[in-house]
């Protein structure tokens, strides 16, 4: 049993609209899942007073933390067309069997479900209360106590009329029965250097090693071994050289535009004044690659794959945009070969039976001439 659209309030009705924009964009079949009603939910009311952001922001959590793993990266434009293109009345045909469930249960006793509702009414199910219980256990609450508290003692009695937004009071009902308390963490040292604490007195050999490399006079290739006992401060060095390389190549960025600014020519920009110009590049990219952690795989194949993960973050942009327009194709390209298989189907039944009406009218005809052959020796009798 489904509730009806005229018991949801205008809010609920957005979360679907989100919900099945969501689903779109998703590479299924366009079924609203849970996953996508609880986003919807999130995105009807998103700014830092909204009810799934309130709940979250409690727990120090993001959607993310509650959305499995293989859930799949949603561009924010995409889903503003989507969500445009997806029907403004909410159609249950394209909800699965858990989203009919929960908007059933997401009734009030006003007979008006709001975003708060549906919210509790997710959580009851039994995969979101287990993601709700791994999010949540480092604070120290159980999910099996706060889910029929939350929605109980907390959206059963949120007053909609009220001075505060639900937001805001779920975010009070949460202060005060599920209080965060302070953790108290011991202290540690991990085995990673800090660059910015020389205990070992190699600042001058890092500025060296760093006005080096980031020089614009370097004529590359350049390689620099280290060598010396565990213990010895060899990545305490690379570490400094790197900070140290960082910061001349911010230096270097912002002398560059401001030079740029004085002559009117965009930093970097072909034909600009050199005179002022700095003689470190201004865009230096440091690739840190552990070799141990590659012995049992190709090592040059995973330098080349680090390297490529480390300078392109928008190569790698593009490159999932890509598998997912690949994978929306290939989905088309399915469709359209069942399309294809059915159309053949029906043209062979097509010619069969006109095959058939052609060998009935065959024999038809033979049938007429051979009466008439009957007919002609009746005659001549």
């Amino acid at each position: 049993m489904t509730a009806a659209p005229d018991t949801w309030s205008p809010s609920v009705n957005h979360a679907l609209q989100w919900a099945g924009g969501l689903a779109t964009l998703g590479g299924r079949d366009g079924t609203v899942s849970p996953d996508d009603l609880f986003l919807g939910l999130l995105l009807a009311h998103p700014d830092e007073e909204g009810e799934v952001w309130c709940f979250l922001a409690h727990f120090d959590l993001t959607a993310r933390d509650l959305l499995p793993d293989d859930y799949p990266a949603i561009d924010h434009e995409a889903l503003q067309v989507a969500a445009a293109a997806a029907p403004s009345t909410p159609d249950p045909e394209r909800w699965d069997a858990e989203v009919s469930g929960v908007l059933a249960e997401a009734g009030t006793p006003s007979g008006t479900a709001r975003v708060a509702d549906v919210l509790a009414s997710v959580l009851t199910l039994t995969t979101w209360i287990d993601r709700l219980g791994t999010a949540i256990s480092r604070s120290g609450v159980s999910a099996g106590q706060l889910v029929p508290h939350f929605r109980e003692e907390c959206v059963r009695e949120l007053k909609p009329d009220g001075p505060r937004r639900a937001g805001l009071q779920i975010r009070d009902w949460l202060a005060e029965r599920y209080p965060r308390r302070r953790a108290t963490m011991p202290s540690f040292s991990n085995d990673r250097p800090e660059p910015s604490a020389d205990f070992i007195g190699v600042g001058e050999e890092a500025d060296a090693f760093a006005y080096l490399i980031a020089s614009k006079a370097l004529v590359p290739p350049l390689a620099v071994g280290m060598f010396g006992s565990w213990g010895s401060g060899k990545s305490f060095l690379m570490a400094r050289i790197r900070q140290r390389v960082e910061q001349l190549s911010a230096l270097a960025a912002a002398a560059d535009a401001a030079a740029g600014a004085r002559t009117g020519t965009a930093a970097g920009a072909p034909g600009g004044d050199t005179a002022g110009a700095t003689q470190v590049w201004p865009n230096v990219v440091s690739v840190e690659f552990n070799a141990w952690q590659y012995v049992e795989t190709d090592l040059w194949a995973a330098l080349l794959a680090r390297i490529f993960e480390q300078l392109s973050p928008e190569a790698r942009r593009r490159l999932s945009e890509f598998s997912r327009v690949r994978e929306r194709a290939e989905s088309d390209r399915q469709a359209a070969l069942e399309e294809v298989t059915q159309a053949e189907e029906v043209v062979k039944e097509r010619d069969t039976a006109a095959r058939t009406a052609l060998e009935a009218a065959e024999a038809a005809r033979q049938a007429e001439s051979q009466v008439a052959q009957d007919a002609e020796q009746v005659r001549a009798r």
